[in-house]
């Protein structure tokens, strides 16, 4: 999924706006949004323990564009901070959402 899903932003980047290639980024991203909420319905947060320290953060990645979804990011943000509590988390993929919580915040209001 993170593969597929970096591909799709980096062929966005270097499309310089079509509109076409981006509505391709969006449709990546509701459908990663899915599959994630699966995934977390079935093992909750996946941290290093379950799935690695590379797929942990590359989980986190696909977290923090399911922008069409802050309620469900919300919720991703309080159980990373269990996680990271229980060092099943790094750090930095913890202070990235909490500075997101914090930007989504502010461009609400």
């Amino acid at each position: 999924m993170v593969k597929k899903d970096q591909d799709a932003r980096n062929k966005a980047m270097a499309s310089m706006g079509d509109p076409k290639i981006h509505e391709r980024v969006r449709a990546i991203d509701r459908a990663n949004t899915k599959r994630i909420k699966q995934i977390i319905g079935e093992y909750g947060w996946p941290g290093f323990d379950l799935i690695g320290e590379e797929a942990a953060h590359g989980f986190w990645l696909l977290v923090q564009h399911a922008d069409e979804d802050r309620r469900f990011q919300e919720y991703c943000l309080v159980l990373m901070n269990t996680a990271l509590m229980g060092k099943s988390i790094g750090a930095n993929d913890g202070l990235i959402g909490l500075n997101r919580k914090t930007r989504n915040r502010r461009d609400q209001s």
